[in-house]
């Protein structure tokens, strides 16, 4: 076990445990996997794990379904808003999950898919599955 540093303080009772706390731009330039704050730019708990990730509260998932029809040719999409992150937005074709990247990006608002969808296919995209509203 490696040792403790000499701010770090753990008390047990009622008075818990202070974690680091800082802006977005104080965060350490070498993060460890596994490495816990408070972030008071966003008011939120965040951990690293091959970035910076919040640590999501109990909640609702808001989610928005946006729906297109596929023409044979038409390969980029307007969603209604943008998505917090691509791994947050599923996307389905005909009633068939699709893969990010290998199908599909999103870049800002912009669905765009790898190959047009078939004339008449249609395309399902729900976001906010990497969100809560409290």
């Amino acid at each position: 076990m490696g040792r403790m540093a000499k701010n770090t303080e753990i008390k047990t009772g009622s008075t818990g445990i202070r974690i680091p706390t800082g802006t977005t731009a104080e965060r350490p330039s070498t993060p460890v996997t596994g490495q816990l704050r408070y972030n008071t730019d966003t008011s939120r708990f965040e951990f690293y794990d091959k970035g910076w990730k919040d640590v999501s509260s109990r909640g609702f998932l808001n989610i928005t379904k946006d729906t297109f029809t596929g023409d044979g040719s038409t390969t980029s999409f307007t969603l209604s808003k943008a998505p917090n992150s691509q791994e947050g937005c599923h996307v389905y074709l005909g009633n068939v999950h699709q893969n990010a990247v290998a199908s599909y990006t999103i870049s800002s608002s912009t669905l765009t898919f790898v190959s047009a969808p078939n004339l008449g296919q249609g395309i399902e995209a729900y976001q906010g599955f990497d969100s809560t509203d409290r």
